[in-house]
């Protein structure tokens, strides 16, 4: 079973509070184009700070992701949306 489902965040040093996008493992953050992935476990009913994930930068996309629906295209890579939703995997541990 596939989990997906938007959750409340904050980044950076000033905590900038914002939405988060969760699918499967993947997450952003609304309006970013990077595509993180993490074995983390996000809470849907908490903030969490995305900063302190264990992630693996995976993606990125050509244009900002608004939502949850936008972040399921990308992933699972909807043909119909290929222009829109182009990726280019990378694979950088930010935790090293």
């Amino acid at each position: 079973m596939r989990a997906s489902f938007e959750f409340d965040c904050v980044y950076g040093r000033s905590h900038t509070r914002d939405t988060g996008y969760y699918y499967n493992g993947f997450y952003c953050v609304h309006g970013s184009k990077n595509v993180n992935y993490t074995r983390d476990e996000i809470d849907p009913d908490g903030i969490t700070d995305v900063e302190e994930l264990y992630d693996i930068d995976t993606c990125s996309s050509i244009r900002p992701i608004n939502s949850l629906e936008e972040l399921k295209r990308f992933i699972d890579g909807d043909e119909e949306d290929e222009d829109y939703y182009s990726s280019l995997l990378y694979g950088v541990d930010n935790n090293k």
